[in-house]
């Protein structure tokens, strides 16, 4: 999946990862002794699921740039991530230049994004983020703001996926495709295709 060039790209991410969260909080330290397998493998996997024409990754509440860096590594596509902690986009800016990765950073709330420069199709992705029906309003706004049209969603979703679901679609019409994890076991990838409110 991944060459040579890539994961030294990726080793350089996992230092500075590493570096930065001895002062912020970026990653659980819990996770720190497995950070290759619950991190970087994790995000890895999402790779599979983008189409071939996708043409920009868009990243939601970025945190430590999980997905976002190690997809924007493994593909080479422009990454735009929208992270409202300071401290956390200053680290994502660091990545991107101390990386050499094509992309932008957004201080923002994500439903308040002006996302600039944006080249469709678009995949958006988000890890960890908020239960499924309140990513889903978020993101109804970020396309309407931003006028995205061809856009699809890949979200790492934890084992509450289901419960999550049934809630998102008191509001939202959603055509669903879910792939199980294969770094944690309960866990999942859903792919969204357009959102759809659902009337009254």
């Amino acid at each position: 999946m991944i060459d040579n060039a890539q994961k030294e790209k990726l080793l350089q991410y996992v230092a500075l990862l590493l570096k930065w969260n001895a002062k912020i909080n970026l990653i659980a330290k819990s996770t720190i002794d497995e950070v290759w397998e619950r991190h970087i493998e994790d995000s890895l996997q999402v790779v599979e699921h983008i189409p071939a024409n996708t043409k920009t990754l868009i990243d939601l509440g970025s945190g430590g740039g999980l997905p976002a860096i190690p997809l924007a590594i493994a593909t080479g596509l422009p990454v735009h991530m929208v992270e409202s902690d300071k401290r956390k986009s200053a680290f994502l800016r660091q990545c991107l230049r101390e990386l050499g990765l094509e992309g932008k950073v957004y201080d923002s709330r994500i439903d308040e994004a002006n996302l600039t420069n944006i080249i469709e199709p678009v995949i958006i992705t988000a890890r960890a983020l908020s239960e499924l029906k309140n990513i889903c309003n978020w993101v109804n706004s970020l396309v309407a703001n931003n006028n995205l049209n061809d856009y699809a969603l890949l979200l790492l979703k934890g084992e509450n996926v289901s419960r999550e679901t049934i809630s998102a679609k008191e509001s939202w019409e959603l055509d669903l495709e879910f792939f199980e994890s294969k770094t944690s076991n309960g866990s999942m990838i859903v792919r969204i295709e357009k959102l759809g409110e659902k009337n009254g």
